[in-house]
């Protein structure tokens, strides 16, 4: 088995997360996962299956991570036993890669506090990697380690990768609802809007329903309700694109986001909503903006993600759509774009021709018009009503100061 030599730096991994993904986005995720106490930024859990067979493939992915400073916490025997030959092999490989390896409890009852004990214990600045051991099979077991540690990121590894069909594109759960699709699988489910259409529609098999029972079992006994927690399922290939960009090749399991409906500005906190706007735009909103009624606002409960509807021309104008990018790719968006659907199936909207998700806007769009600087975009809307909904988009004023680079409303 052949093994990469550790040793290029972690400006050659950043540069590899770039070829796959935005650099910003990359060091802002670095950065808060740096931030986590040791052992806490992320557990990984491989299936033995996947130990025995790309042992050496994950080893050089937990070597990446430790060139960018990062300890994640290497969980072994969660959902299948792990034997003490594979486990001796395991600690083997991380120092073929030059990364020390701590086995830091192979107790028959496991003990969180314990575990985050002995991760406390060690210098912040000791570069060995935690690896626990289970002695026995229990998604109950990790929930309560989840539950004590509350990792940024819970990555389950297994050899076929994520959940669901394996292409490019999306399917079908029920009518007007779709999950998009990657080489990888599903790219993100929650399970709080999803969970019980993608259940019965036959899209899972067998196999791959019970690993979204036993994540599902993780996320609600490990009580991470609210929390910046996220759980994925993947291959080890690639847990670098999950773990640092929004367009992993996994598959993204949420509790689901809680969206909270509001019928006036004055029912919700003004100054977190101003935040998330000016933070999503990168630019500062007009005061005057709010002085607009607006029909209906869709707001994440944790001020993460908004879509703002005013009243339109024979159907809904949706004013605001955002999602702060440390949110992006957990399918807050689509969650957001599910609930505005429900209550108005006919709805248009308007985006600059530089806005970055224009692909997910053609993509969920019946269709759309380039006008100058604009693109408007309709869904659910009558075909002889476009030229007055165009005219009306292409009319609304400015609604962000024009200071910076101009991005898309």
């Amino acid at each position: 088995m052949r093994y990469r030599q550790a040793g290029g730096g972690a400006e050659t991994v950043l540069r590899f997360l770039s070829s796959v993904g935005d650099r910003a986005e990359a060091e802002l995720y670095l950065r808060v996962f740096r931030s986590s106490p040791r052992g806490h930024f992320a557990l990984i859990a491989p299936t033995s299956r996947l130990l025995a067979e790309s042992m050496g493939t994950l080893a050089e992915q937990l070597a990446y991570l430790h060139e960018l400073g990062l300890t994640p916490c290497i969980c072994l025997g969660v959902f299948d036993s792990v034997t003490p030959r594979l486990l001796k092999e395991f600690l083997e490989s991380l120092s073929y890669v030059q990364v020390a390896g701590q086995l830091i409890s192979t107790d028959d009852k496991l003990c969180p506090e314990d575990v985050v004990a002995q991760l406390e214990a060690q210098p912040r600045e000791e570069t060995v990697m935690p690896v626990l051991a289970f002695q026995r099979s229990s998604n109950a077991d990790f929930a309560a380690l989840c539950q004590a540690l509350r990792p940024r990121k819970i990555m389950i590894l297994r050899g076929s990768g994520g959940l669901g069909p394996k292409r490019a594109g999306s399917v079908q759960l029920a009518s007007g609802h779709h999950l998009q699709t990657n080489p990888g699988g599903i790219s993100v489910i929650n399970l709080r809007s999803d969970g019980e259409d993608l259940r019965n529609s036959g899209i899972l098999n067998e196999e791959e329903g019970h690993w979204l029972s036993a994540a599902e079992t993780i996320l609600e006994q490990g009580q991470l309700h609210g929390q910046s927690s996220s759980l994925a399922i993947a291959s080890p290939l690639s847990l670098l694109r999950d773990l640092f960009t929004v367009k992993g090749e996994g598959t993204l399991i949420k509790e689901g986001a809680e969206i909270l409906r509001f019928d006036a500005y004055s029912e919700v906190n003004q100054g977190d909503l101003i935040r998330l706007l000016t933070e999503s735009f990168e630019r500062q909103i007009k005061n005057e903006f709010f002085l607009r009624t607006p029909q209906r606002l869709y707001l994440e409960n944790l001020y993460r993600g908004v879509a703002i509807i005013e009243k339109g021309e024979q159907a809904a104008f949706l004013s605001k759509f955002a999602v702060m990018k440390v949110a992006q790719g957990e399918g807050l968006g689509q969650a957001l774009w599910w609930e505005v659907q429900k209550d108005y199936p006919a709805l248009y909207w308007r985006a600059r021709s530089n806005n970055s998700i224009n692909a997910w806007y053609t993509a969920v769009a019946d269709g759309f018009q380039r006008v100058g600087e604009w693109i408007v975009f309709w869904k659910g809307c009558l075909p002889e009503s476009l030229p007055t909904l165009i005219s009306d988009a292409l009319a609304r004023p400015y609604d962000f100061e024009e200071k910076g680079q101009l991005l898309s409303e």
